[in-house]
């Protein structure tokens, strides 16, 4: 039985009254308008090559991937690499601060890649560090840490992550000034020792800002081969929705800020200053904890796994994002695992999770996580084909193929009540698989719920 809510609060405190610091970020403001107007210029002149949405491509196997913090103990360890092993998953990402060194985190990091798995490590600068990286210490430090963790992991881990939600200044600290400085440096310190940088971990949908910080980075003579972002869309509900919140409900039919269009303006922001795809390295729904008191941006556990299915569905279909990876895998509110730990953290764990909490006796397998088990399972290594779906206000199908033999996921959105109609012909579809792998009667019409199905007109 889980306890009572407690906060955990793992950010050191930084200056933000100083008149210096006020100064870096009112200068960061000025360059982020003066990267978007050329841009926002080009793109009303039809002069950016813009990104084509639901075309046909491969889906990997590494499009699917999961943040899985290290653990306090071997046992809860090796639960977690158990379970991963069971989701099929082959792409990971954890955090690596200035703390976790020695630790936890390099034993779990050991672990993942001599598994075979490939693991994406984020690192991550304490608050009051990365806001002040115009000094020559601070410089030091990172550089120092930086060369400790490439010599540590060299051979094991190619790709680092830099940066940690730099556009929310009161998490991480950093102003635009600060992170391109430490990006700089650290990219310096990753060519001496042959390894790859990405970034810059936008928190949310922030166009304006990913701009500003790519532009800079161009200016600074650095090229991302992918630009990562924690694409967030919990707000519209549900992940086909339009987030009301971003363009205001009067604008948002005229936007169309969805997840697909979404990433397309990552897609094309990334394009426009010759970096590579973006990547959404964090997302996830928070679980209420007490569904009898339902709470806005609040879902139950079988909507999480729903909304889990649909996203990756709808942003492997969309075609802009090189890879998703869920967060955490084990969590209260977050997690396709319930550690049983009823923690909030401050700054969210979006911003740095260096640890599992909880008792191994109290962890639980959440339907989220069966869900993403046969998701991966059913759309790893295909091919998407088209979007049946398109105009449709009440459900979604899309077409993949697979070993040559094409099938369907479909579901109606929320507060929907929806049938394939003329969408699929119903006597084509031999086998129905439910989001958690149970086959379902394919006879008769094939009604749909908020709850995907994968759809086969034989055995695949």
């Amino acid at each position: 039985m889980a306890g009572p809510i407690q906060t955990v609060k793992f950010k050191s405190g930084f200056q933000t009254s100083s008149w210096s610091y006020g100064l870096k970020r009112l200068s960061g403001a000025a360059r982020i308008v003066l990267h978007n107007l050329p841009l926002a210029a080009r793109y009303l002149m039809g002069r950016l090559p813009k990104p084509v949405s639901f075309a046909p491509h491969a889906v990997g196997r590494d499009f699917f991937g999961l943040n899985v913090a290290a653990s306090p103990s071997k046992d809860i360890e090796d639960y977690h690499l158990a379970r991963l092993v069971e989701l099929g998953v082959s792409q990971v990402r954890t955090d690596y601060a200035y703390a976790s060194e020695p630790g936890p985190t390099e034993r779990w990091i050991d672990r993942l890649c001599a598994e075979g798995f490939t693991v994406l490590v984020h690192l991550v600068q304490p608050a009051q560090e990365a806001s002040r990286m115009d000094r020559k210490e601070t410089q030091q430090r990172w550089v120092g840490f930086l060369e400790r963790v490439f010599r540590r992991f060299r051979g094991k881990v190619r790709c680092y992550e830099i940066g940690s939600t730099p556009n929310r200044h009161s998490w991480s600290g950093y102003s635009l000034s600060d992170y391109v400085t430490a990006f700089s440096l650290a990219q310096e310190t990753a060519d001496r020792f042959g390894v790859e940088l990405i970034g810059p971990n936008i928190q949310d949908f922030a166009p304006y800002f990913l701009a500003g910080v790519l532009g800079e980075l161009r200016r600074a003579g650095v090229f991302l081969p992918l630009v990562t972002d924690n694409l967030f869309v919990d707000r519209a509900g549900q992940p086909e929705e339009y987030d009301v919140h971003v363009s205001r409900p009067l604008l948002h039919w005229v936007h169309r800020l969805d997840l697909a269009r979404k990433s397309w303006y990552l897609d094309l922001i990334a394009t426009a200053n010759g970096m590579g795809p973006p990547v959404c390295t964090y997302v996830y729904w928070t679980v209420n904890p007490n569904p009898a008191k339902p709470r806005r941006r609040y879902v139950t556990e079988e909507q999480y796994a729903n909304h889990l299915v649909r996203y990756f569905v709808n942003a492997a279909a969309a075609g802009h994002l090189r890879r998703v990876y869920w967060g955490q895998m084990s969590g209260f509110f977050k997690g396709i695992i319930d550690d049983g730990a009823p923690l909030r953290f401050e700054p969210p764990a979006v911003f740095q999770r260096l640890l599992n909490a909880g008792s191994l006796d109290h962890y639980r397998l959440r339907p989220g996580f069966g869900a993403f088990r046969v998701m991966v399972e059913r759309l790893a290594d295909t091919n998407f084909v088209r979007r049946l779906s398109a105009g449709r206000k009440d459900a979604c199908v899309f077409e993949f193929e697979k070993q040559g033999k094409p099938f369907w996921v479909a579901w109606a959105r929320n507060g929907h009540a929806a049938d394939l109609g003329a969408t699929i012909a119903n006597q084509r579809i031999a086998r129905v698989v439910d989001r958690d792998g149970r086959e379902v009667a394919a006879s008769g019409p094939i009604s749909l719920s908020e709850s995907p199905l994968y759809l086969y007109p034989a055995a695949i």
